[in-house]
Formats: structure tokens, C-alpha cells, sequence
């Protein structure tokens, strides 16, 4: 009787254990930060990693929130929201929002039905690009000028491993470039996250922006 007590007992607690470990396994790979440490850790260093990147960090209206993170960092201007999505925008100084008129490039899949004039879908012709960038429109001089250099689909490539498990969505316009990354069901970016994310998406944000500024130099040499 002991003896099926003793087996009973070390039974529960293997499935007690293994339980935790899956949860934990889960909570880790799917950044869900069920216990909310990481939310409070991020909440905690916001302002200092805002000060140290040389940014201004505004603070919330309310208790449950982190606030935002505003200003210029390599030559672009930067709007930080974790608590909307944990949304990291790259952006032309001077930009007053996030817009896609020539170039529209989305990691979610998504037809648009009145794109503006001019502007096609195409394939990149990279299998790897395409899949990255499930929904892909340009003018077609761009999308020319971005298949034709392969440089640019080698850096994307790079910065495509590095953070394509932490990201939930990228998109790509005329001003710049918008990111979403998964962190928590109650949505944060770390602070280590961010000092290393930020620089990547603004040196990203340079190759798309030469390739905006090569299409205008050749419409102005037809002209």
C-alpha cells in the first residue's frame, strides 16, 4: 500500500515538473512573459535606456503603462511605443507620420485594393526576400532597382536572421520603417533589445531610403 502511495506520489510530481518545464519552454519561446518580470524589468530601465541612446522618455498617465520614448537617433527620427504593440518607428526627420506611397513592403500578407497610381506588386525574384515580405507593391522603376542590387537583399537577409523570432510585423515605406515586435501578452520591449534593434532597423532604414532617392535621381534624369 506504501509502496503504491510512494509510486503514486513520484508520478504526480513528474507530471507537476514536467508541466512547469513545458510552461516555462513556452513562456521563453513565445516571449509571453506570463509572470510579467520582464514587463516590470523593461518598465523599470525604460527612462535610463532612453537617456543612454540619447533620446527623451515621457512618461504615462497611468500605472499599468510604460510610456514612450521620442527623437533623433542616427539621423532619423524615432517614436517608441511599447504599449501599443511594442511598436519601434524609423522615420524621416520631419515626418509627421508613417506613410507608403512609392513603396510598400509588409511581413503580413495583405491585398491592397486601391494602391496608389502606379504602384504593382512584384517579386523580388529572392525566394527569401519574398517569403520575409509576404506583401510586396512599388513603382516598377524601384522594384527594378531593388532586384537589380543584390547587396540590399544581402543586408536584409542579415538583419532578417538576427531578429525574425522576436518580430511580429515589419513594414517598409517612403518615410521609413515600422516594426512590432512580440513581447508579452501585456506588450513591452526590453531595454538590451532595444540598444541592439535600433541601430539595425536605422541602418536598414538607409538602404531603403537610397533606394527612394536613386528612383527620384532617375525619374529627374527623364525629365
Amino acid at each position: 500500500m506504501n509502496t503504491e502511495k510512494l509510486e503514486m506520489g513520484i508520478f504526480i510530481g513528474a507530471i507537476i515538473i514536467v508541466s512547469l518545464i513545458f510552461l516555462y519552454m513556452l513562456d521563453k519561446f513565445f516571449y509571453l512573459d506570463m509572470t510579467k518580470l520582464g514587463w516590470k524589468r523593461a518598465r523599470k530601465n525604460f527612462p535610463n535606456v532612453a537617456a543612454k541612446l540619447g533620446l527623451e522618455h515621457f512618461s504615462p498617465k497611468l500605472k499599468i503603462k510604460i510610456g514612450e520614448i521620442k527623437g533623433e537617433f542616427n539621423g532619423y527620427q524615432i517614436r517608441i511605443r511599447p504599449d501599443y504593440r511594442a511598436i519601434i518607428e524609423v522615420t524621416q526627420i520631419g515626418s509627421l507620420r508613417f506613410r507608403s506611397s512609392r513603396l510598400m513592403l509588409s511581413t503580413s500578407k495583405s491585398q491592397i485594393i486601391s494602391p496608389p497610381e502606379g504602384v504593382r506588386q512584384f517579386d523580388s525574384g529572392n525566394s527569401k526576400f519574398d517569403t520575409f515580405f509576404q506583401t510586396r507593391y512599388a513603382l516598377p522603376d524601384l522594384a527594378k532597382l531593388l532586384t537589380d542590387d543584390a547587396s540590399k537583399l544581402v543586408c536584409l537577409e542579415q538583419f532578417r536572421k538576427t531578429w525574425k523570432n522576436k518580430l511580429r510585423l515589419v513594414e517598409v515605406g517612403d518615410s521609413g520603417i515600422r516594426c512590432s515586435l512580440k513581447y508579452g501578452l501585456s506588450t513591452y520591449i526590453p531595454a538590451e533589445t532595444l540598444e541592439k534593434i535600433l541601430p539595425d532597423l536605422c541602418e536598414l532604414a538607409k538602404i531603403f531610403q537610397s533606394l527612394l532617392d536613386a528612383g527620384n535621381s532617375e525619374n529627374t534624369n527623364r525629365v
